[in-house]
């Protein structure tokens, strides 16, 4: 069996968060209309940002460990133990961590509801992710 170091294992995380990504966005628009008209794509939409939100959460456990002493046990705190380790800025924890909910719950939430919404907040996590992982992969690229 192969043991990754940590800068590996954050590398591939990131390699799945854009591939992730791209799926997301090679479904075209996730606009209110489609997501009515097509309701597989709010499905999928749904399902790639919570695999993003996970997949943050592990890689921002895994890079903050060094400036804990515990492992944080919520989004909220992974997301300001990465901010205090440097490996992404305070804006994007804050686009991250400002709302009640993750990007996944609240459009999972508005999808049957208020599909402007969802759409809204599927844009919204797309451009966040994106961000993320280039600020993620800044700092690996600097370690």
């Amino acid at each position: 069996m192969t043991t990754f170091s940590k800068q590996e294992s954050v590398a591939n995380k990131l390699i799945t968060m854009r591939k992730s990504i791209g799926q997301l966005e090679s479904l075209g628009p996730v606009n209110g209309v489609r997501l009515e008209s097509i309701p597989q794509i709010g499905l999928v939409a749904e399902r790639i940002l919570t695999l993003l939100h996970d997949l943050a959460f592990e890689i921002n456990t895994q890079t903050a460990a060094a400036f804990l002493s515990d492992s944080p046990h919520t989004a909220t705190a992974a997301f300001r133990a990465a901010t205090k380790a440097g490996v992404i800025d305070a804006a994007l924890t804050a686009r991250f961590t400002s709302a009640d909910e993750p990007h996944h719950t609240r459009f999972q939430l508005c999808l049957d509801i208020d599909p402007a919404d969802a759409a809204k907040i599927a844009c919204d996590g797309l451009s966040a992710y994106g961000q993320y992982t280039e600020q993620v992969s800044c700092w690996i690229a600097q370690g």
